[in-house]
């Protein structure tokens, strides 16, 4: 009997320290979402995708979020009750349509109001060429290294980006890595483990390379 209760604790305790809050969920839903769009090149839109053989809903934004490095009213973004927490984790994934393959589009995330000089804390890769590719839009994950009243993100790049997923969740298991750790991950080819410790690329368990999640 004492290791059936046990037993149950352990699985509660599991529940607990995996539980997590959704409290950004697009494409699913809208909520939480404001479109800062006064050139009116924001917008909630659709984009082809697989070499332009499916449809999905997008956030299509269409202009810079800043001029002169100064943040202009063109930008995404993202609010929750209480406002977003350090450990919180974004997740986002888009893409660009376009017949010249030699544009680039991203997403960059900020801080800054309108009219004050725009602080990037992390950009994105670039997003793949939706009508020329026919891969999956890459996800990426973004851990908040503090806490923030709201989440913002523009367009970067030198044409139209589509974000056709943005997810925030709050507890669980994340990567642990955080955004500058992940950039780096994305671009030194580097293994890492879920709390963001580089380790050999014969580690065996869930790991993390070139910002993508493997199981060996």
């Amino acid at each position: 009997m004492k290791k059936f209760f046990t037993l149950i604790a352990a699985v509660a305790l599991a529940a607990s320290v995996n539980a997590q809050t959704t409290l950004i969920n697009y494409p699913t839903s809208q909520s939480g979402i404001t479109l800062h769009n006064v050139d009116g090149q924001i917008s909630f839109a659709t984009v082809k995708i697989h070499t332009n053989k499916d449809e999905v809903p997008c956030i299509k934004i269409g202009k810079s979020f800043s001029a002169e490095n100064l943040v202009v009213d063109n930008f995404v973004e993202l609010t929750t009750e209480g406002g977003f927490k350090k450990g919180d984790v974004i997740t986002v994934s888009g893409v660009f349509n376009n017949s010249d393959n030699t544009k680039k589009a991203a997403v960059a995330f900020f801080t800054g109001e309108v009219g004050a000089k725009a602080k990037t804390y992390h950009t994105t890769e670039q997003f793949i060429n939706s009508k020329l590719a026919a891969d999956d839009p890459t996800e990426e994950q973004i851990t908040l290294a503090e806490d923030m009243p709201s989440v913002k993100f523009g367009r970067s790049g030198n044409t139209g980006a589509c974000v056709v997923k943005v997810t925030v969740v709050r507890g669980g298991t994340s990567t642990g890595i955080s955004s500058v750790n992940a950039a780096a991950a994305k671009k030194n080819g580097k293994t890492y483990n879920m709390a963001g410790q580089e380790v050999s690329s014969s580690a065996k368990g869930i790991v993390i390379k070139n910002g993508k999640k493997y199981v060996k």
